[in-house]
């Protein structure tokens, strides 16, 4: 990609794995210093950014959850010195028919989704003024578009990032802070073990990235917008 991120520092939720990882390399590959954030039971992250570093990438992995917003922000800041870009790709499902959801199960994943982002971009706003603008990319996905069947939880917070990035669109136009959303369709470990490789080839994560990256960028003047992306 021809826009180039030096000296710019770029925080991927969820970075260490399928999409994530996609997004963690081409913004390092576009010139970011990427901190990227995972489970702390996880030994991926920290193998990911040992992998990378040799490969030349100016990354550094978190091992804190999506849902410590504030703690993962403030630790990009004080290692960093700053941060110009979220991408918010970090979160999980628990699926149950509407009828048999429990609240517990409801609000986790509202809160690891929604929640977070909300928080990613309160704790992040000053920080973004300071270095004179900032982006959040949200990860939605098909399920929040569309409903699936099991999912009214995830649906709900998946969709429910579109709203929140409206509003960011209004409220930070002021001060160059943009939002918007990807519903992204890629093969990974955790949704391809059923397809074949041609279909695997057309669906790497790799081919979403780029977009994820563009909108993260602080002269992409689209905000608010909403993008489906895949192959």
């Amino acid at each position: 990609m021809s826009l180039r991120f030096e000296e710019k520092v770029v925080l991927v939720t969820g970075g260490s794995r399928g999409l994530g990882r996609a997004f963690t390399q081409c913004l390092a590959d576009a010139g970011a210093r990427v901190v990227f954030s995972s489970t702390g039971q996880s030994t991926t992250g920290a193998q990911v950014e040992k992998e990378m570093r040799q490969a030349g990438a100016d990354v550094v992995h978190l091992p804190i959850v999506a849902e410590e917003a504030e703690r993962l922000v403030e630790q990009v800041v004080s290692k960093c010195g700053r941060i110009d870009a979220i991408i918010h790709n970090g979160g999980f499902v628990q699926d149950k028919t509407l009828r048999k959801m429990s609240d517990q199960q409801w609000q986790a994943v509202m809160g690891v989704h929604l929640e977070a982002a909300f928080k990613l971009s309160r704790t992040a706003w000053p920080h973004f003024e300071t270095v004179g603008g900032g982006r959040l990319v949200f990860i939605s996905s098909s399920a929040g578009l569309y409903g699936n069947f099991g999912q009214a939880n995830y649906a709900a917070a998946k969709l429910g990032l579109y709203g929140l990035a409206r509003t960011i669109e209004l409220e930070g136009a002021a001060v160059n802070i943009g939002a918007n959303v990807v519903a992204p369709f890629g093969a990974t470990e955790l949704n391809s073990a059923n397809m074949d490789e041609d279909r695997k080839a057309v669906l790497r994560p790799e081919y979403v990235a780029p977009i994820v990256a563009y909108l993260a960028h602080r002269e992409c003047p689209e905000s608010g917008g909403l993008f489906e992306a895949s192959a």
